[in-house]
Order: C-alpha cells, then sequence, then structure tokens
C-alpha cells in the first residue's frame, strides 16, 4: 500500500487554517455545560482555600 504525497498548502490555504484556529468555538449546550462544572469546580477550590487559611 503506498501512500500520495499531500500537495502543498497555498498562502491562501494557510490563511483559512490560522482564521479557523483563532475564531472561537460554537456556543452549544455542550460546551456551555463543560464551562459551567468548570466554573463550579473553581468556585469550590476557593471555597476550600479560603477556609483553609481560616
Amino acid at each position: 500500500m503506498s501512500t500520495r504525497p499531500t500537495p502543498p498548502l497555498s498562502p491562501e490555504g494557510v490563511a483559512e487554517i490560522v482564521a479557523e484556529m483563532q475564531r472561537p468555538p460554537e456556543d452549544t449546550p455542550e460546551r456551555r455545560a463543560t464551562f459551567d462544572r468548570a466554573r463550579s469546580a473553581t468556585f469550590l477550590a476557593r471555597q476550600v482555600l479560603e477556609q483553609s487559611r481560616g
């Protein structure tokens, strides 16, 4: 089984890939749920740290 070489990207193709990588991700319910879980974990961690400091 032989593999074909990948054709080189044009400057426009590279620019399109870079623009796509810089675009913010779509706002989806899954993404919001992940963000909410991370925010809750951060809040709980801060509470634990504050309580341990006394």
